[in-house]
């Protein structure tokens, strides 16, 4: 249900480097109340769109609106498809590693910024640094896709990729 392949493919590849958007996210009408406005960037996709790795937003876990523990901790979130999803990665690593607070919420613009460098990613939100993990797939050229996950509308501007 969650952290599939669902995204549109820009016209980039990456292996190591920058990418960087502007992403607004909210929520549908229709959402499943477990939906949090998630939206992201894939990159490294393979040919078939059955292997990425993924850093997404959670606009209605940000900070500034007061989630309760710990969806306070969960606004900024990695996962590598198709074996490592939010879930296994919160039961394999119960400190919460791979997901992170951030000062966010719906409706308004946030910079994304990922710098992939081999397994190392770090990602950072209106510039400020909030994630690094080692990534769970290995370094190859792949593309970049926008990422938007169930119950969420979402809209992307100024996308950018170096590498």
């Amino acid at each position: 249900m969650f952290d599939k392949p669902t995204f549109v493919i820009a016209p980039a590849t990456l292996t190591n480097g920058v990418v960087e958007v502007g992403i607004l996210a909210r929520l549908t009408p229709d959402a499943p109340p477990i939906s949090w406005a998630f939206a992201g960037v894939a990159y490294r996709i393979n040919a078939e769109a059955t292997a990425f790795e993924a850093v997404y937003l959670r606009a209605l876990n940000g900070q500034s609106l007061n989630p309760p523990p710990p969806r306070d901790q969960r606004a900024v979130q990695y996962f590598a498809y198709p074996d490592w999803d939010f879930e296994r990665l919160r039961q394999t690593h119960l400190e919460g590693s791979y997901e992170a607070g951030a000062d966010i919420r719906p409706d308004t613009w946030v910079n994304l910024r990922l710098e992939i460098d081999d397994r190392r990613l770090v990602a950072f939100v209106d510039g400020q640094r909030v994630l690094a993990v080692d990534g769970k797939l290995d370094p190859v050229a792949g593309a970049i896709g926008l990422w938007v996950d169930i119950g969420t509308e979402a809209y992307f501007c100024n996308l950018r990729v170096i590498g």
